[in-house]
């Protein structure tokens, strides 16, 4: 049986000092594969994902981000994707190693900011943005502001965030497991729990971020564009067909992945098609479509 060798590890960002759980199995590849979550989560959103890539063969870091999990939050309440990217850059420093870099919504913008701004053009292999393109449906994005600006003053108990999260989801039924949602609480002074992650972030404008992707984008200079594949969920209402062909627009050499049975969440919507698909993205041979595999 392959072992898998965990450590969570305290990591110098710009000027904060971040989280991240590093994985290695008995054979590790070249590739150093980094995982970044979305805004209003923590990288236990990843852990299952992080397990099976480092299985696969691959060295794994599954980062918090600022101002989420047990990483800082920034001082001066500076979130904005440039300072994420700071934050990347700083991390990735001391891995001298090709780079896939993996990000969901808030890390798949600092995913590919990062791979705009040449920092990493010796060492990165490729950007894997799950559920993620510059312009994001407004409809769904503001579905996800709201869930997260309702329960600012927190639960009672790890049940009622779950409940919460089930009414958000829609698509799935509470989570037995309620492990995975005590890992994304932390108590106040109060004794009541509230998500792992700075409200602060919530000043960060989906709009501005569009603004600073299309940007870097225009101003790359050099041909190709850094490798970038796409995984999208099918029933996302925050990526559709409308939104990810202006995003082919802006970058032809997209591609272009469907996991069927998931919506923006896609690794917890349909876990096995996700990991499926992204194993297959990461050894190069990637299907044109995820499997029709039931969550």
């Amino acid at each position: 049986m392959t072992q898998l060798q965990q450590t969570t590890l305290t990591v110098a960002g710009h000027g904060v000092s971040l989280c991240a759980d590093h994985y290695r199995g008995e054979s590790t590849r070249d590739d150093l594969v980094v995982f970044m979550h979305g805004g209003g989560q923590t990288r236990h959103a990843w852990a299952g994902a992080a397990q099976a890539v480092a299985l696969a063969g691959f060295e794994v870091l599954n980062l918090d981000l600022r101002g989420h999990g047990d990483s800082d939050w920034a001082h001066d309440g500076c979130y904005q994707v440039e300072t994420r990217s700071l934050d990347l850059q700083q991390v990735l420093s001391s891995w001298n190693k090709p780079v896939v870099l993996v990000g969901a919504s808030m890390g798949g913008s600092t995913a590919l900011y990062t791979a705009l701004t040449k920092s990493l053009t010796s060492t990165l292999r490729k950007v894997i943005l799950v559920d993620y393109v510059p312009h994001v449906a407004s409809q769904g994005i503001g579905r996800i502001r709201r869930f997260m600006e309702a329960h600012l003053d927190g639960f009672d108990s790890v049940e009622e965030a779950a409940e919460a999260v089930a009414g958000y989801t829609g698509n799935r039924s509470r989570d037995k497991n309620l492990d995975s949602i005590q890992k994304n609480l932390r108590k106040g002074d109060d004794g009541r729990l509230r998500w792992h992650w700075d409200p602060t972030l919530l000043s960060v404008e989906a709009s501005e971020e569009t603004h600073t992707l299309v940007e870097a984008i225009n101003q790359y200079e050099g041909d190709p564009l850094p490798s970038a594949v796409l995984i999208r969920g099918l029933h996302s209402d925050v990526v559709n067909d409308e939104n990810t062909q202006r995003f082919l627009a802006l970058y032809p050499s997209l591609q272009v992945l469907d996991v069927h049975g998931a919506g923006h969440m896609v690794a917890g919507d349909n876990n096995d098609a996700f990991i499926h698909t992204l194993l297959s993205t990461l050894h190069n041979t990637t299907p044109t479509t995820a499997p029709e595999t039931t969550p």
